[in-house]
């Protein structure tokens, strides 16, 4: 009888270590999966409800940019060798906004941890020679073709980042009323990306 019992004891400990072996695996590829989706599910937790998850997004990094200079570049020449972060600016939103905004990328792009691409979009080239010379962004300003967002209708102002294989994600739509959310997610983002 005690054997029986003892047999059904350990019978019953060796299923329930299998059971949790099992789950621990399932456990480590779900949190695998869910670490491959993008980080823009861990700045979404962490609180940045002006952040979005376009996914579905088609940037068209074939498209060729236009610099300051009227020379044609495209994605891969400017987010070949690190991550990039990219501000989009549609003017005619929140001119406290773009300029605030501006200035962030501009203290970021002295920084150094990133690439730091501002891509103007809706203004003909006089008006983006314009906007760049009175910003002083001559050096990390590009003026996007139409079509760059194919489809999709933006906030005025959105950072988002680029890596080096042209995947992009990370989206944020800055808040006037919030811009504090502004630094928090930049200051995540260089965390994800530059703390060991």
């Amino acid at each position: 009888m005690k054997t029986g019992i003892l047999c059904t004891v350990c019978f019953l400990l060796i299923a329930a270590n299998i059971f949790l072996v099992i789950k621990n695996r399932r456990y480590q590829q779900f949190i695998g999966n869910r670490e491959s989706r993008g980080m823009e599910n861990i700045l979404l937790k962490e609180g940045f409800f002006h952040s979005y998850d376009y996914e579905t997004v088609n940037i068209d990094f074939s498209a060729e940019l236009k610099n300051f200079s009227s020379e044609n570049v495209t994605m891969y020449e400017i987010c070949h060798d690190k991550v990039s972060l990219a501000l989009f600016i549609q003017p005619g939103g929140c001119d406290k906004c773009i300029y605030d905004n501006i200035e962030k990328a501009k203290k970021l792009h002295r920084e150094g941890d990133f690439n730091i691409i501002i891509g103007i979009n809706g203004l003909n080239e006089r008006e983006f020679q314009a906007f760049v010379a009175n910003y002083g962004i001559k050096n990390i300003a590009y003026k996007l073709p139409s079509d760059f967002f194919d489809g999709f209708t933006f906030n005025p102002v959105v950072y988002f980042t680029v890596n080096k294989n042209l995947h992009h994600g990370c989206f944020y739509a800055p808040s006037d009323v919030f811009p504090q959310l502004t630094n928090d997610y930049i200051n995540k983002l260089k965390c994800l990306y530059h703390c060991d």
